[in-house]
């Protein structure tokens, strides 16, 4: 995949960027993706626990679905609690 010159959707700077799959395309197929830079690119992919993001991954699908989950997980709860700290203001 050719690489263009846009903004990265985390940093905000341009950069030659991939294309991220929003939603893991190995659980969820081919879905929506966003510019990173490869530097946000590979730190969002070390956050989920992949050594490398351009190599076979060693884990099973287990693993990732379970970081994947635990990382959806405590969005919510951010957001929740975001909201009823907002409310109570």
């Amino acid at each position: 995949m050719a690489k263009e010159k846009k903004e990265c959707a985390k940093c905000g700077k341009s950069h030659y960027c991939d294309e991220h799959h929003v939603l893991p395309k190995e659980i969820f197929g081919k879905g929506s993706t966003e510019p990173l830079c490869k530097t946000c690119h590979d730190e969002y992919h070390r956050f989920l626990g992949y050594k490398f993001t351009r190599k076979k991954n060693a884990q099973p699908e287990e693993f990732y679905r379970k970081k994947w989950l635990l990382w959806l997980t405590t969005l919510i709860l951010i957001g929740i609690f975001a909201l009823v700290a907002s409310q109570q203001s």
